[in-house]
């Protein structure tokens, strides 16, 4: 808003770092240049730049609204297993094939998000969140080698709450668990009230204090 994009440097470094993984050019100087540009041309109205790099360097900036997460959601236990060793994974990519797919079936139950697991049963992240899971010892990420995104919401969620774990978890983790939240670095956070799987079977639900 107003010119400025929060934790841009963050966004820059992760950028810089899936790109030498995967063997694009990545100017990074031409590239923050051109999005401080674009920023200051952006509405007085918040809104969300999308920056797509190519593999030769170039870029395409996009813009949106921005829309804030809703307080709670209600989530959709994807009936798909996502393999761990699937290097893309760990980087944001346009492939989504598989996460809109998903997304689009939990919207179209009545819901608002999805929950994925890997092929060792153990959950990873959402379509388009982080999640962090209190259990009675305390909050509990699941670990980048389980196969999910070094989520910027996730890096601050740890950063703000002491003693958080980072270890597999389990759908019988799940049912331990006390608080669920998602978010990610542009739409905010949210608490989970309920996760049910693709037969409508409740698999967790938050309990009212």
């Amino acid at each position: 808003r107003e010119g400025i994009i929060p934790r841009l440097s963050a966004h820059l470094h992760r950028l810089s770092c899936s790109a030498a993984a995967l063997g694009f050019l990545c100017p990074l100087i031409e590239i923050e240049r051109q999005l401080r540009q674009r920023a200051l041309r952006c509405h007085p109205r918040p809104r969300v730049l999308r920056l797509v790099l190519e593999m030769g360097g170039g870029v395409t900036l996009s813009e949106r609204d921005w829309q804030p997460s809703l307080p709670t959601l209600q989530v959709y236990l994807a009936p798909a297993f996502l393999d761990r060793w699937d290097a893309l994974l760990r980087h944001k990519t346009t492939r989504r094939a598989l996460f809109d797919h998903y997304l689009a079936e939990a919207r179209g139950k009545g819901l608002d998000e999805c929950l994925f697991v890997n092929t060792l049963g153990r959950i990873t992240e959402g379509a388009i969140r982080a999640v962090a899971v209190r259990l009675p010892e305390g909050w509990v990420v699941p670990p980048l080698g389980d196969g999910l995104l070094p989520s910027l919401w996730r890096e601050t969620f740890m950063s703000e709450h002491s003693g958080v774990q980072t270890r597999g978890l389990t759908l019988e983790d799940l049912s331990q668990a006390e608080e669920i939240r998602m978010g990610n670095a542009v739409r905010g956070e949210s608490t989970i009230t309920r996760i049910v799987d693709d037969a409508g079977k409740l698999i967790w639900e938050k309990k009212n204090h």
